[in-house]
């Protein structure tokens, strides 16, 4: 069952969907769609998979066995079933938002075509946050698990114990010079800026006692 969660993370990197996206098109909660692709749940007696093979034409044998090409033969290119998810996705939320929240709805359209800069600062963060559990697994599975490797395992002294894990972290040094300027903006953003920004609380505050919700 390991297997089938990065094959669902596959999945979701190709049709270049982010979670919420695809969690939309498998007509699941996000939460539950984070779970599944980190394999903190199963997918037994789930509909995910047949919502894959019917409406997505993703080949069960691939997903099951890693055998053969992501989709079926008859049911076209990626590229083609990429547009139809997204636009099934963009019709649905569409849907669901001019039903159950009107205001916020038209909001979200005023923005995109008179704030686009706002709107682009909202889906950027989003983004952001979809990607926070790609990080930390990245950061478990190749770089803390290569810090508490036990000692013993297959080294012949300590010397050989430390050249070969420098040498392997050395792979990732590349990467240095991009990360930290993003973890400087990224801790002002979060750490800094964030935490001033309570007047949206106020506001919310005032609306509910408008109603009478607060005393």
């Amino acid at each position: 069952m390991q297997k089938l969660n990065l094959r669902l993370k596959e999945l979701r990197n190709v049709f270049k969907l982010t979670q919420k996206q695809f969690a939309e098109v498998l007509e699941i909660k996000q939460s539950y769609y984070s779970a599944l692709e980190i394999g903190k749940k199963s997918l037994e007696g789930s509909k995910v998979p047949k919502i894959l093979f019917d409406k997505m034409g993703v080949s069960p044998e691939w997903f099951y066995n890693g055998v053969g090409n992501i989709l079926n033969n008859s049911n076209g290119t990626i590229d083609g079933v990429k547009d139809i998810l997204l636009n099934a996705y963009t019709d649905n939320f569409v849907k669901k938002m001019k039903k159950s929240d009107p205001f916020t709805y038209k909001f979200g359209d005023d923005l995109r075509k008179e704030r686009p800069e706002l709107a682009n600062l909202v889906y950027s963060v989003s983004e952001y946050a979809s990607f926070t559990i790609d990080i930390e697994k990245v950061y478990e599975r190749y770089l803390d698990d290569c810090l508490q490797e036990p000692q013993t395992k297959g080294y012949k002294n300590y010397f050989d114990y430390k050249n070969k894990k420098i040498k392997y972290l050395e792979q990732f040094l590349k990467y240095a010079e991009a990360i930290q300027p993003l973890i400087e903006a990224m801790r002002k953003f979060v750490c800094i800026d964030f935490p001033k920004f309570d007047e949206f609380k106020i506001l919310d505050l005032e609306y509910q006692a408008s109603l009478g919700d607060v005393q």
